[in-house]
């Protein structure tokens, strides 16, 4: 009877103490199993986002312009003394290097005055002259010219040109070659005014840039649009 007791309360013992030994048993697995995940040496750091810089607007009152921009980039407009609002243009440029001329805008008419039959032929006028000029390129000869390709953009018409040029060795130039772009947006319809002899002159907003930094003027040239028209 001793025995059949004895039996019974170990059994009973067994029953009680084997669910705790194995909770104890699983808390201690998990330890081992926390201990082996954990990542060894620094910690990882997370560097936040970077929000994106705000946009200015740039409003150009005496030829009824406008344009986005952000903070990276330096507008300044530049006149030569003693001249009119024709001779002033701006230019856009890199803020951290104003070395770096990303985008220059001017106002432009044909160099020689004439009664020209659309803006088209008074646009091949200007690029013309411009394209062929030793003032814009060393090695005008060598240029090779595109265009006129008609884009629009905020209902504003661009014709665009584009002047591949290359410098002749001869000239001991270290600038090589490159590829130009000229927006030319007509703002002033010109023509012999009615009843008169008198000539007004066809007039344009016109956009230089390298062709390497078109990606960098995207927010420039889509937001770019005349007002008040």
């Amino acid at each position: 009877m001793d025995r059949y007791i004895q039996m019974k309360t170990l059994v009973f013992v067994l029953f009680i103490a084997f669910p705790i030994i194995g909770f104890f048993l699983g808390m201690k697995y998990q330890s081992i199993i926390v201990e082996l995940s954990q990542p060894t040496g620094s910690p990882i750091s997370i560097t936040p986002s970077i929000v994106p810089a705000g946009l200015f607007t740039y409003t150009n009152d005496a030829f009824h312009y406008s344009f986005q921009y952000t903070n990276s980039e330096k507008i300044q407009p530049i006149r030569r003394e003693n001249t009119s609002a024709f001779d002033e243009y701006i230019t856009v440029s890199d803020k951290k290097d104003n070395d770096i001329s990303l985008l220059t805008i001017q106002v432009q008419t044909p160099p020689i005055m004439r009664d020209f039959q659309n803006e088209q032929e008074a646009m091949e006028e200007i690029v013309g002259y411009y394209s062929g000029s030793t003032s814009q390129y060393l090695s005008p000869k060598l240029n090779q010219r595109t265009g006129p390709v008609k884009e629009e953009i905020n209902s504003t018409p661009f014709y665009r040109y584009e002047i591949a040029w290359t410098d002749d060795p001869k000239t001991g130039s270290q600038r090589g070659s490159g590829t130009d772009v000229w927006l030319l947006v007509p703002i002033v319809r010109g023509g012999r005014l009615a009843g008169s002899d008198n000539l007004r002159p066809y007039t344009f907003l016109w956009l230089r840039y390298d062709k390497k930094y078109e990606d960098r003027l995207k927010g420039i040239l889509d937001s770019f649009q005349l007002l008040n028209l």
